[in-house]
């Protein structure tokens, strides 16, 4: 066994190491039957199997045979080009894999890979995952390049080691996550960028789950098979091309920015927020909120080119760009970002769970919020505040909704046309005014303290005047 070699000279004043021949991985290659890692007379390296010992550091390569980690084993690089590896033992790899061929991995129990910090890992070809988990410390990468396929099947886990999380997965081929029996759920606690294919399919299975908790930047393309879902965490980016299809679902379960033109399915914003910006999101399928917030910046959700309806069940919708579809609302409807317009191309139905929730900061047109829809059908309740230490007159009025094929209904908590209704902030109050086709706020009354404390901050403001000017002469 070839080892590395150092002598040491001591001078008066000097220590000098020479170095032998610079250390080398060994390269142990398994033969291609059947049996345990630690089987050493199946290794070219035999009587020794590979596994880390200094000054002793090995490379590992598979071609074919069926071999179980038996023991934990490290190692610095596993090419991997066939036939089967399991077992339910550890593999650390300090500088990673390269896997290609037909090769398998099917891990057992607490089975795992552990991808060294800043270890750079590839596949090509066609791999498969058949089960385990693969760790992978800080700065660690796993690349799969255009042209290459990597099969996750059923409870494959991507896991960020605690200690030192960032660790990406890269996907420019065809990432396919796929149930063969029961549940399937794939956890991905990596980075995961696609710029290629992502499928999430089903070949036996009940249903199946790519949760990318990790975030990432996607432009690529999702394939969703019926029964299928595919869940955006952590940060995520939705970037101009990106799109889902199929009939499985987009759930945004993170905190998800769109900065360019896409398309989807079939969406559901569960938790966290999908940020629209000034983007367009075009939705072939349906639209649903179970929570989080869905912010419309500037941009467009369209459902059905305008003809579908976002169901809302809980959540928040907020923004100041179009939802070009219908409403049906249970959440929180917010126009503004902070004050302005939000627009519904289609029907507004508000369930008796909705909230209006107004703000008001000037009298003048775009310094207070609004809803436009094509018409609307009043629940719930009206939420009033005042933003910025802005009060306004009795003579003031604030179109805070219009609905241009007409009002119906009425907001729970301003039963009748000219109730009056409360400030939340305390404030005071407005009294609501119910058109053919608006919701008008008028007759603002200042709550009394509101007016003292009006009185008081102009008394104080006379008083300095009155000071300044006595100085001045």
């Amino acid at each position: 066994m070839p080892r590395c070699s150092s002598r040491t000279f001591h001078l008066a004043w000097i220590s000098l190491a020479l170095v032998g021949p610079a250390c080398a991985d060994i390269t142990a290659t398994w033969n291609g039957t059947s049996g345990n890692w630690t089987d050493a007379a199946r290794w070219s390296t035999a009587p020794i199997f590979p596994n880390n010992n200094a000054p002793d550091f090995y490379d590992a390569v598979i071609n074919a045979g069926v071999i179980a980690l038996n023991q934990n084993i490290a190692i610095n690089q596993l090419a991997l080009g066939g036939g089967t590896l399991g077992g339910g033992s550890t593999l650390s790899l300090a500088e990673g894999f390269a896997w290609s061929g037909g090769a398998t991995v099917a891990l057992t129990g607490a089975g795992k890979f552990v991808l060294g910090v800043g270890s750079a890992s590839a596949v090509s070809g066609s791999a498969v995952f058949q089960s385990g988990t693969i760790v992978g410390g800080g700065a660690a990468t796993i690349g799969v390049p255009s042209g290459a396929a990597f099969l996750a099947l059923n409870q494959a886990a991507f896991f960020a080691d605690i200690a030192s999380p960032a660790y990406t997965f890269d996907n420019a081929g065809t990432f396919t996550a796929r149930a063969t029996s029961g549940a399937g759920f794939t956890s991905m606690d990596a980075v995961f960028n696609n710029t290629g294919v992502v499928n999430v399919e089903l070949a036996g299975g009940t249903s199946h789950t790519l949760s990318l908790a990790g975030g990432g930047v996607h432009s690529g393309a999702f394939h969703l098979q019926a029964g299928t879902t595919v869940e955006f965490g952590g940060t995520t980016t939705l970037q101009d091309g990106a799109s889902f299809d199929g009939n499985g679902i987009g759930v945004v379960a993170g905190n998800v920015l769109v900065t360019g033109g896409i398309s989807g399915g079939n969406l559901t914003v569960a938790v966290g927020e999908l940020n629209l910006g000034a983007s367009v999101f075009d939705l072939s399928g349906t639209a649903r909120q179970t929570g989080g917030t869905l912010r419309i910046g500037g941009g467009t959700l369209s459902v059905a080119a305008g003809l579908g309806t976002l169901i809302m069940d809980d959540g928040t919708l907020t923004g100041v760009g179009t939802l070009d579809a219908n409403l049906s609302a249970q959440g929180i409807i917010a126009p503004g970002a902070a004050l302005g317009t939000l627009g519904v191309s289609g029907a507004a139905a508000f369930g008796t769970d909705a909230q209006l929730a107004i703000e008001i900061g000037g009298a003048s047109g775009g310094s207070f919020d609004l809803l436009t829809t094509a018409s609307a059908s009043l629940g719930g309740t009206l939420d009033l505040r005042l933003f910025n230490g802005f009060m306004p007159g009795f003579g003031d009025s604030f179109t805070i909704l219009t609905a241009s094929s007409g009002v119906s209904g009425f907001f729970a908590n301003a039963p009748l046309d000219g109730s009056r209704l409360d400030t939340t902030d305390g404030l005071g109050s407005f009294a609501i005014d119910y058109t053919a086709t608006s919701v008008v706020l008028t007759q603002f009354i200042p709550e009394p303290s509101s007016v003292l404390l009006a009185a008081v901050a102009g008394s104080l403001l006379v008083a300095r005047r009155r000071r300044a000017t006595s100085a001045s002469r």
